[in-house]
């Protein structure tokens, strides 16, 4: 009954690393990127208590570093 829920948990993990790899190894930072992860941690609000907190950590975060992501054709 919870097979499901474990692979979708478990290939969500798997899609955060890679996105934290990339963003923080490789500097892959670009306009598009800034405003998904906006998105994201918006989405994040709703799933209360620690989606919540995650998604406070997150918004923080992006406020902070905008800059670092580029503009439109700009890879930084």
């Amino acid at each position: 009954m919870l097979k499901p829920i474990v692979v979708g948990f478990g290939l969500f993990m798997l899609g955060i690393m890679f996105l934290l790899i990339s963003v923080t190894v490789l500097k892959y930072r670009t306009s598009w990127l800034f405003w998904t992860l906006i998105f994201y941690s918006f989405l994040l609000l709703f799933i209360i208590p620690i989606g919540t907190l995650f998604a406070f950590i997150g918004l923080m975060t992006l406020g902070l570093n905008r800059k670092k992501f580029g503009s439109k054709g700009r890879v930084t």
